[in-house]
């Protein structure tokens, strides 16, 4: 699970192993665009991406 926050507070993303992403490749503080599914578990929202390019490190 990976946390991003784009200045208006955090969200989770929860990666599933089913979907093939590999999320090794990120670092702490590395900027990334998600796209995928919103959802709601337990007390908090996350973003669960599908596919491996519904998550991509991008340059600031």
């Amino acid at each position: 699970m990976l946390s991003v926050d784009d200045g208006s507070g955090p969200v989770l993303i929860f990666v599933n192993v089913q979907t093939g992403i590999d999320v090794s490749r990120l670092a702490l503080g590395d900027a990334v665009r998600v796209t995928g599914f919103s959802s709601r578990f337990d007390d908090h929202y996350e973003i669960d991406p599908r596919w491996p390019h519904d998550i991509e490190a991008v340059r600031r």
